[in-house]
């Protein structure tokens, strides 16, 4: 059976019937057995010596048996060889069985784990490797998922389950499920899961664990089918009695198993160095060989001719040539000892050795959870003294996961900032009072906020407000977990929207329940019901959400949410203004670290909804190319929208991130933090994490839509740091330093190659009748450049771009002689400057004070 499903030609779609599994046969689809392991009793041996002959010295010394079992050419005995030979085979095909044997016992283990699948009308214990796709299986709250599942109905209201995702994502919050309405009132009436005969159309077996397309035909109906209702083999139900599903991919074909490819075999960099050194040594076993069979040849053809009477020659040596060939094979054989085949032993031994220490090092162990560390192969143990590289993710990696809702700006003004009585912003901390939400019964005792004046602002009624927190508590994928004793728990898929309907339910905008078909939300004390007519789903691409509801007094409002980059070009141009100002207050928030997000709504009118409705059910029958065609019909909508304003939301580092980062620096260990944040808020979180320092003295931003860009720009890059920038750049952020504004010439060279912009230089500058006799100016425009400077030199210094004079279009700082801290550039001198920064579209320059 493994051999037919491994030659099965590859699908283009897939078809099943569910309760059928004489229907589902025919087309051959991989039972639910899994094998990660290597070999097997047949195999191994074959495998596995194949394997150990990849290594040169394994490969010489069997050719070196074989010679010496041709008598004409062996000066030695054959188990000279044999014997070292097999000894190292035997120790290094025992350590290869020995890891093996632990991936069969897993494999066996996750095989027999008992199921419940519904066969002929009876819920019976099947083990995992016995499930068929099209069985409905049965689970239970805790249990693993056996394959991948389409949810049918679950104990929670309205087909709703929880899974926790960390085997293959490692995210460790839940995610929520929801079955079809159609399905969920199946519940778990047994009699009628075993009546269920749908037809399911899906996409073929693939590695995307964020994306299903598929259909399910049952009644006369045809619904679509996605990733909100699939169950992922891997994941664990939590918090839910029981649900039921049908088997859509089993074993092989499951996502988890697609993304896990075959065990292959690895080389550590001290196999290939050894493999070199064994080469280059038999090249010299080679040359040796060469120089004593050429001498062979030349003694016996003038000197050994004469005493063939005393010395005769073999029979089947006629020639001195060819005594010589055969006296070479036998230095081969005779000298093979300089080729040290002891040292892979000794390698073996050592690599044994070091994994017990790993496993007994008391600094590797965690003692909270009472976990030491554990070396599951010894093949690669050496290899963690030879990072160069690392890459991390930023959030729950670098930071905690943890939101909290700090800042926002509404109708053009900041919320959040708390400022003494002289008028100077105050840094938030435990010593503040935080705003009192005890008036609200439902609020959560846990969030805090320290601006009073936004709770005073909901409370007088102010409309953009109440639209803002309306937003937040409506566009998102919250459901309520549980109710108990009146209390509200959310669970949230993502750290990032269970931080902001927490803070729409502390202001007033509670968050109550969800149906397939309605939100319930209480506003201020009143309950209010919005029907829910579509959701446009978040994703990597969109960067955004939205939803379309009625309210209860029949008007349609589209609410959406999402990267600024996104809502800012799909606003009306009546919100120029705002989107301006909302802008400059974005850049601020990002460079405090701050993560943010855009909130706009549309009215919309019935004719135009109910259109576009059909075609989004329409499309959403559609298997090949839906997301493209999604993505389409999303954005007709998703037009001509009114900016509500912004949030921002704050996300801690974990503890000694900074120190650790460091210690690898120091270590000349280089790192990688991949993040989704804007650019202002990576290049705080870099700074403050340790990634960036103010010793560097250049911070520069590759930005780039396609290969050829990113490997321009990185062309220019290598040439400015080497000191030789010529041409022009495209979306590079350059922030200029002390050490390097002390070099006018360096300075306008790097500026030059940068925007490839009218630059003034230093003999014009110092010429009568200009504002400068200084040290720095510069100023360009177009294509996404942007120069973000500040001058720490005692200049005045005036720059001129092609987009005008000094000052246009360009945002001043609030205090142009201030001292101390500048947020965005990132200087801490007591130094008096003054900063020039770009506005959104705009110009960008330095001016010295």
């Amino acid at each position: 059976m493994n051999l037919c499903e491994e030659n099965r030609p590859p699908e283009e779609e897939r078809r099943l019937r569910a309760n059928d599994r004489e229907y589902n046969e025919k087309f051959q689809y991989a039972h639910n057995r899994i094998k990660t392991s290597k070999y097997n009793v047949v195999t191994f041996l074959p495998v596995n010596l194949f394997e150990q002959f990849q290594r040169v010295a394994n490969a010489y010394f069997l050719f070196l048996l074989i010679l010496q079992l041709i008598p004409q050419i062996s000066s030695l005995s054959w188990f000279t060889t044999i014997v070292p030979l097999v000894l190292v085979l035997t120790i290094t095909a025992v350590k290869d069985a020995s890891d093996d044997l632990f991936r069969h016992r897993s494999d066996n283990q996750v095989n027999n784990r008992q199921s419940q699948v519904l066969i002929n009308s009876k819920v019976q214990k099947e083990k995992w490797m016995n499930v068929r796709v099209g069985d409905i299986i049965k689970m239970e709250d805790n249990q693993f998922v056996a394959a991948d599942l389409l949810l049918l109905s679950s104990s929670e209201p309205h087909g709703l389950c929880y899974i926790e995702t960390a085997e293959l994502d490692g995210e460790t919050n839940l995610k929520a499920r929801q079955a079809l309405p159609i399905t969920s009132e199946l519940g778990d009436n047994i009699g009628l899961l075993a009546q269920f005969n749908g037809d399911i159309v899906c996409e073929p077996p693939n590695n995307k664990l964020d994306r299903f397309a598929g259909s399910l035909h049952w009644n006369g109906d045809s619904l679509p089918l996605d990733n909100e209702s699939m169950l992922l083999r891997g994941c664990i139900l939590r918090n839910t009695d029981w649900c039921f599903g049908l088997v859509l991919f089993a074993g092989p074909d499951t996502k988890l198993m697609q993304n896990s490819g075959r065990t292959k075999f690895k080389r550590t960099s001290i196999d290939r160095l050894m493999n070199t050194l064994v080469l280059w040594i038999f090249g010299f076993l080679v040359c040796m060989g060469s120089i004593l069979g050429l001498g062979n040849a030349v003694w016996e053809s003038i000197t050994g001719y004469y005493f063939q009477v005393y010395m005769p020659w073999e029979k089947s040596v006629d020639s001195a040539v060819f005594s010589g060939f055969l006296t070479f094979w036998s230095y081969i054989i005779i000298l093979n000892t300089v080729v040290p085949i002891s040292l892979y032993v000794s390698v073996e031994v050592i690599r044994l050795g070091h994994s017990y220490f790993i496993n007994w090092d008391r600094k590797m162990y965690y003692a909270k959870r009472d976990t030491p560390a554990e070396a599951r192969t010894t093949t690669l143990n050496e290899e963690l003294g030879q990072i160069e590289y690392i890459f991390s993710d930023k959030t729950g990696t670098l930071t905690q996961n943890i939101m909290t809702f700090n800042k926002c700006s509404i109708n053009c003004r900041i919320y959040g900032e708390v400022f003494d009585v002289n008028g100077h912003k105050i840094e938030s901390n435990e010593k503040l009072v935080p705003v009192d939400f005890s008036t609200n019964l439902l609020a959560d005792a846990g969030f805090l906020f320290y601006d009073y004046s936004l709770l005073e602002v909901v409370r007088r009624g102010d409309r953009s407000v109440h639209e803002f927190f309306r937003v937040l508590s409506l566009c998102h994928t919250v459901m309520i977990e549980d109710k108990a004793k009146g209390e509200l728990q959310y669970q949230a898929q993502s750290p990032d929207e269970g931080a902001l309907v927490t803070a729409a339910r502390n202001f007033g905008f509670v968050f109550q329940s969800r149906t397939p078909e309605t939100i319930s939300v209480q506003e201020l004390g009143e309950t209010c019901t919005y029907r829910l007519l579509a959701i446009l789903d978040f994703n990597n691409y969109r960067k955004r959400m939205s939803v379309i509801v009625r309210n209860a007094e029949g008007k349609l409002k589209l609410y959406c949410k999402g990267a600024d980059s996104v809502i800012f070009e799909r606003l009306h141009p009546c919100c120029q203004h705002m989107m301006n100002i909302t802008g400059d207050h974005l850049s601020e928030f990002a460079t405090e670290g701050l993560r943010t997000l855009c909130l706009a709504t549309r009215d919309l009118d019935d004719e135009m909804v109910s259109e576009w409705l059909l075609r989004l059910r329409k499309v959403g029958m559609v298997l090949e190319g839906r997301e493209a065609e999604l993505a389409a019909v999303y954005n007709e909508i998703e037009q001509d929208m009114i900016l509500l304003g912004a949030t921002a939301i704050e996300d801690k580092l974990q503890e000694a991130v900074p120190e650790t980062i460091a210690k690898l620096a120091m270590a000349n260990i280089k790192l990688w933090v991949l993040t989704g944040d804007k650019q202002e808020t990576a290049v705080n979180i870099g700074y403050s994490c340790n990634m960036l320092t103010d010793d560097m003295s250049e911070v520069f931003v590759v930005s780039g839509s396609s290969a050829q860009d990113v490997r321009e720009e990185l062309r220019h890059a290598k040439q400015r740091i080497l000191g030789c920038g010529k041409g022009t750049g495209n979306g590079f952020l350059y922030t200029a330093t002390k050490d390097l504004v002390k070099d006018p010439g360096m300075m306008t060279s790097m500026l030059g190659a940068l925007g490839g912009g009218r630059i003034r230089d230093r003999d014009q500058w110092s010429q009568p009748g200009s504002r400068t006799g200084g040290r720095l100016g510069a100023g360009f425009s177009g294509g996404g450049m942007s120069l973000q400077g500040c001058d720490l030199l005692q200049s005045d210094a005036a720059t001129e771009g092609p987009g005008g004079g000094a000052g246009e279009d360009l945002q001043e700082s609030s205090d142009p002689g201030h001292r101390g801290w500048c947020k965005r550039c990132q200087h801490d001198k007591d130094i008096p400057h003054r900063c020039w920064h770009q506005r959104a579209g705009g110009y960008a320059g330095g001016a010295g004070q």
